[in-house]
Order: C-alpha cells, then structure tokens, then sequence
C-alpha cells in the first residue's frame, strides 16, 4: 500500500489514494453484507460472529492507521503532526481491542475501564481533537487556541444542562458509585469535546482541507455514538454487544482511513474566516445559563457551582483572545488599505500621503534631491483584450516585481491605477536620471505570460523638484511627472522625458492637462466617424536601378485637427490603442487608401501602395476576404497591396495569424514586417510568419556612414532577409550618402527624405506624371 518516491528527501506516500479508497469501501460491503446474513439467521451474537467482528475491528484499525501513516508522510509541518495523531489513534484503538475482553457481559457493565488495555479507546478522542486542531485549515495561534475553547465552553453548557435535567437525579438516587460514575461520564464528555471541535472546524475549512476534516469529524461522531451506546444502552441491558454495534465501530475506522486519503492526495490550506462561528458557543451556553438560573430554587451543589465558574473564565479568555484577533485583523485591513492588492506595491493614497511628507521636508531643508517618476505601459490594452485579464493581471504583478528589482530600498513604487506605475526618488548618491534608467533597463527583456512573448514597453516621466524652492506642491511635482510621461507616449520614445516647463510639447501638454484628453478622443471619434482624417504618401523606391523610380508607397495618416493643427499618429495612436477604436480606424484607412488608388488608376498610374495594419488584426480569419472584397468594390487588384505589422505590438495568436497571413499572400497580397529592429518580436515573426519584407527601423538606417556597428548590424539584416527569401527596405534614408552605402549592402528597396516627403494624393500624382519622379522631394 505504500511505495517510496523521489523528491526533497526521503518520502513514502499513498500509491493511488483512489485505489485505496474502493478498496477499503469494497472490504467495508463485504463485512456489512455478511453481518446482515448472520442478522438475518440469528447468529449475529454468536461466538463465531464475534470473532469476526474483532478481526474486522483489527483490520479497519490497520486501514485507518496505514492511511493516517500515509497522509503524515505526504505533508508536512502541522499537517504531518495532525495525521501522526490520527496514527496514534487507531493504534490505540488496535491495542483496547486487542487487550480487552469485549464478548464478556461482565465486562461491558464494568465500563469502559474493564483492563488497562481498554485506556487505548479514550486516547482515541483525545488525540483526534489534538488533530483536529493542528490541521492547517487557518491562521495558527490564538485562533487554534480558541477553537479548544470554543470546545470547552459548549461541551461545559450542555453538561451543565445534562447535570442538572437528567444526571444529578441519577446520580443522587444512588445508581452507581461516584468513580464508576465519573468514568462512566468520561466517555461522551471527550466525545463530545472532540465532536464540537470537529464541526467548528469543519465550517472553517475551506477547499480541499474542508472534505478531509469533515470525513474526519464524521469518523469521530460514529465512534462517539458506538460507545456511547455500547456503555449506555447495550450495557444496561445486560447484552455483550449490540447487532449492528459493530458495524459502527467499523465504519467509523473506515471513515477516518478515508479523511486520511483526502489529506494525502491534497494538503489542506486555506484562510479561516473569524466571523462565521462567532456565534456558535454562545446557543448552549445561552440555554446553560437559563437552566442555572432557574435550578438557585434549589440548594447549591458544587458541581454547578464549579461548572459555571469554569465556563465564566474559560469565555472571559476566549473573548480577550477574540479582542487580539480583531485587532491584528484591524492592523492587517489598515496595510491593505494602503496597498496595491494586486501588486503588493504602495497604492494611491499612501503615495500621495508619502509625496506630501517628503515635499514638506525638501521645502524645509531646501536641498536634496526629490523626484517623481511615473510610468505607462505602452499597448497594455491589446494585452488585456487579447489574451484576457488574468494574463493582464499576471504581466502587472511581473512589471511591479521588475520595477522593485530596479530601484532603491528606499524609494516608494506604487501602482496608481490599470497600468500606471510610480516611484518617489529621495535622498541617495544616485541622481533621479540614473534611477529611471535602471526602471527602462529593466523591460529590456520580454515578458513571458501564459507561454507568450510579450514586448512591453513603458512610457516614463520625470519631474524632479527645483532646489530652493519653498513654493513646491505635492500635486504639481506628479501633475508635472505625468506631463512627461505622456510626451514620452506621444514621441513612443525609449528614454526617460524629464518635466521642462520652457519646452514646446510640454508647453502645449501643459495647455492640454486640464479637460483635453476627453476632449481630444471625443474629436478623434467624431473624426473617424466622419472620414475627416487624411492620408499622405512617402514614395519607395528600388535601389537596385538606381533609386530613381517609383517602385510604390507607404499610405501615412495625418489628422487635421481644427485647434491643434496637423497632428501625426503619434499623437493619438495611444488614444486609437486605449479606448477600442483599431477596428473603425482601420476601415477607414482602407477606404481612403484604396479611394486615392481608385483615382490613380483612372489617371493612367498603378501605384502599389503600403498600409501600417495593428497587429491583433492578423489575428483575424476574416480579414482576406474582407480585404479582396474591398479591392474588388474600387477595382484594384491585390497585387498593388502591402499590409505591414509593426513589430513593437503584439500578435495574440500566432498560428491563426500565420494562417491569416498565408491565406493573404496566397490572395497575391503581399505582407511585410514594418520597423524591423525596433522590438523584440523581429526575429521571432520572421521565423514564424510567412512575410514577403522587412522594413529596416530609421534608428539602424540614419547612422550607418558614421557609425561602423550601426552599419554592420544593417548588413547582417540584409544577408538575413535575403537568406530568407524576402526583401528589404530601408526607411529613413535622409541623404545620398546612405543612399549609396545601403545600395553596395543589397538592400532592395529604400524610402526616407532623400527620396522624397510624404505628400498628399494628387501631390504624388503630379510627381510621378512629372518628367522627373524626384520632384516629391521637398
């Protein structure tokens, strides 16, 4: 029945708990059938009936010791000790039965104390309550000692009700001896201990522990009721034993192996509740005390005198237990009040408590260094939507333990709310800047949540508090601090931006801080709704005849906002990004693109163009047929289409992508990986998507005469994607120079200032119907 295994240390477990559980029952039906035959012959007193019954006896006792051995050496700690004593108990049971002379009449009406060996069956309610409370269904301490006295003060009330209804009587009237009759109480007295014990703690259990403890309390109220009936009723009738006295002796033994094999195939955990039983030894103890009240007619007796002043300090120490309790519960609620649950981190209000308290002491010293340091999770949105919110929750939890990597012990990291992070920077020989560095570095690897690669990204902002300054506020430092980190998310630049009010985007940040952001994405809806967006097209052309034909376009779009001028999509891509709106922008970037290629065609010019699609939406089966349909409707054909994914965003479901992108090309459209070095995810789509291009980031094009790394890096992506089979553009070409050298490295295509500036769509009409192409450069 038991095996041993390798793991920490030696360990000896259960061989299938769900073998040995059938396997038991199975034995239990057996002798339940048998003993109903014999029953039904009238043989069930017979000596051979008995016999058997011992052996079942030994046998089920076995059981309830091998699984209670079993369940210790699978746990370990409390649990282990808890099922030790469960052990200890059927063992002592095995030993009374063995040692006692249960077939004699006389011994029956003895009491349970016929010979020494008969202590064993009073060990076995004392040392199964022992376990009952060590079991680690809760808090340890105080709360384990309070359910002993929870146990204490209701098995105290209802034997002072016993006393005074039934069992002073009895005893007055002379019946038995005063030893034979404390002993004889003995027995339910420690049954019933057990048995309180076993029900409060079975309503505290939670999970798994809960079956486990509540086989094991029913395995206690079965032998609790055989004794009591076999010292009780079947004594005061002068018989040995009862008929069906056995079989509860049996089962009970039987339940107890099977609690055992609950808590050896789960370990028992969980938090306990201190509300939900409060109440319960107040009900007897309520009665109790009517009883008493009503029995001062008569004269006093010790017994009710002792009984009463025990349960008075036995409550009066459960309620100073339950006072402590509820104190650390106060000090537990008081720090989760003031931290992330989620995270763990400091939260809003013990941020802002904490920035209050730290400006006040820079105004009074008026040096130092105090610093405020906020950050956003570019795109943690898709996140979300895409692979649900308990992976956005565990990409959180992961982001704050990196962020508490980062920093110094001293610095408080707090999460503001969603995906919004900061870190108050005091005193320390490390400047601000330094600090917020380490906070970036720290993302340079990807996160890796539910088996998925995540690049994320952090938009982060400084604003660090002005020496001398005894103006300085609380809230401006963080209003000041948010300021930047928005500018870093409109430029999606990988650095820190530092709060300098003399700037133009903090200027015109600053201008917007009051209402604009609602402001601004109610204009965005409104824009896409109505097609006011625009569309601007920089020419791509093929180094190998020379840079100087047209070979294609990439489809750029612009908003002519009314107030704020032209803006560009980094100023509010974030917003397309935050607030759902990829899905009816796309479609309307599709519209306006194959519109102005509709207009191409009737004036005589096919111009493949180039889109910048969202990544999640390759994640969509239904985008090719969609796509040709379109094309259809303005009479385009798919060849002059190029759907480009930018590489810092996230793919969800890469085989159905794949299979998206496959059922595209196959459609003759063509599919490119757009800002290739820019993220982590290159090299990762390259070897899982079929693409037909990589488009080179600017930040690897712009320095390649210079810089002798930047342009080796260049060279080895070119040899890569041609190794490949596929094509490569570079973009941010600004002049000749790099024209020339990207040309002696074979790169195929290339588009950049050089070649000519984003223009509208008559603009690129008359530059590609001009004698010279070149005049798009502006």
């Amino acid at each position: 029945m038991l095996r041993r295994i390798s793991g920490e240390g030696l360990r000896v477990t259960l061989l299938q708990p769900r073998r040995a559980a059938p396997l038991g029952i199975a034995v239990w039906l057996v002798y339940v059938v048998w003993l109903i035959a014999q029953l039904a012959i009238g043989q069930a007193t017979a000596p051979v009936a008995q016999i058997v019954g011992d052996v079942a006896f030994i046998v089920f006792g076995l059981f309830a010791l091998t699984c209670a051995a079993a369940a210790a050496l699978s746990n370990g700690g409390r649990a282990r000790a808890a099922w030790a004593l469960v052990g200890v108990g059927a063992a002592a049971w095995i030993v009374a039965v063995a040692g006692s002379d249960l077939r004699s009449p006389l011994g029956a009406i003895r009491g349970p104390f016929s010979t020494w060996a008969d202590v064993g069956f009073v060990v076995f309610p004392i040392v199964t309550c022992g376990a009952l409370l060590l079991l680690p269904v809760g808090p340890v301490g105080p709360s384990t000692v309070r359910l002993l006295m929870d146990g204490l003060v209701v098995v105290g009330s209802l034997f002072l009700i016993a006393w005074i209804v039934v069992l002073r009587g009895l005893f007055d009237a002379g019946r038995t001896d005063p030893l034979t009759f404390a002993v004889t109480l003995a027995y339910p007295i420690l049954d019933l201990v057990a048995i309180t014990v076993g029900v409060l703690v079975t309503i505290r259990a939670r999970g798994a522990a809960r079956m486990s403890v509540a086989l094991l309390t029913v395995g206690i109220v079965l032998m609790s009721i055989s004794n009591d009936v076999l010292y009780h009723v079947v004594a005061a009738s002068g018989r040995s034993r009862g008929d069906l006295l056995d079989l509860g002796w049996v089962t009970s033994l039987l339940v107890v192996g099977l609690g055992a094999l609950a808590g050896c195939s789960q370990r028992l955990a969980g938090q306990i509740p201190v509300h939900d039983t409060l109440w319960l030894p107040y009900v007897p103890l309520s009665v109790a005390g009517v009883v008493v009240v009503a029995d001062l007619a008569k004269p006093a007796s010790v017994v009710v005198l002792s009984v009463s002043v025990s349960l008075v300090i036995v409550v009066m120490l459960r309620q100073f237990l339950v006072m402590g309790t509820n104190q650390r519960l106060l000090a537990v609620v008081a720090e989760q009040a003031l931290q992330d649950p989620l995270t763990g981190l400091a939260n809003r209000h013990l941020f802002n408590d904490r920035l209050h308290h730290a400006v006040e002491l820079h105004r009074r010293e008026l040096f130092g260094v105090l610093a405020v340091l906020t950050l956003d999770l570019d795109d943690f949105k898709l996140v979300n939507d895409g692979l649900g919110h308990a992976a956005g929750d565990a990409l959180l939890v992961d982001v704050a333990a990196r962020i508490r990597s980062a920093v110094r012990s001293g610095d408080t990291i707090a999460r503001l709310g969603g995906d919004e992070f900061a870190i108050l920077i005091e005193k320390g020989p490390e400047t601000p800047d330094s600090v917020a560095q380490r906070v970036i570095d720290a993302f340079a690897e990807p996160f890796v949540v539910d088996g998925h690669l995540l690049p994320i990204r952090p938009s982060v902002g400084l604003s660090v508090a002005p020496a001398r300054d005894r103006d300085l506020r609380a809230d401006m430092l963080l209003k000041q601090s948010d300021l930047a980190m928005y500018a870093a998310k409109r430029t999606r630049g990988s650095g820190v931006v530092t709060f300098a009010s003399d700037t133009g985007p903090m200027r015109r940040l600053a201008a917007e801080d009051d209402a604009p952001k609602l402001g601004l994405l109610n204009d965005l809806r409104h824009a896409i709704e109505h097609g006011d967006l625009t569309m601007v097209y920089q020419p791509k052309v093929d180094l190998r005849l020379g840079g100087r034909d047209v070979v294609g376009v990439e489809a750029l779009v612009r908003w002519p906002h009314p107030e704020h001028g032209l803006l560009t999509p980094g100023d509010f891509l974030p917003l397309i990004r935050r607030h759902d709106l990829m899905a009816p922008m796309t479609e309307l970037v599709f519209e306006l693109v194959f519109a102005d290629s509709a207009r191409w065609h009737e004036a005589g010019r096919t111009v493949p163009v180039a889109i910048n699609l969202f990544a999640p939406s390759f994640d969509d089966s239904g985008l090719p047929d969609r796509l040709l349909a379109t094309l259809g409707e303005h009479g385009l054909a798919a060849t002059e289409l190029t759907l480009e994914i930018t590489e810092d965003l996230v793919i969800d479901d890469v085989p159905r992508a794949r299979q998206t992108l496959e059922c595209l090309r196959e459609r003759d459209i063509r599919v490119s990986v757009d800002d290739f070095g820019s993220g982590f995810s290159g090299l990762h789509y390259l070897r899982e998507l079929p693409v037909d291009e990589v488009k080179l980031d600017r930040q690897f094009v712009m320095p390649i005469v210079e810089d002798p790394r930047a342009a080796a890096i260049v060279r080895a992506v070119i040899g890569l994607a041609h190794d490949l089979g596929v094509a490569c553009v570079a973009e941010g070409v600004e002049n000749a120079a790099t024209a020339e050298r990207l040309r002696e490295y074979g790169c195929d295509l290339a588009q950049g200032y050089h070649f000519g500036r984003p223009v509208a769509a008559p603009l690129l009409l008359d530059a590609l119907t001009s004698p010279d192409p070149q005049t798009t450069r502006g």
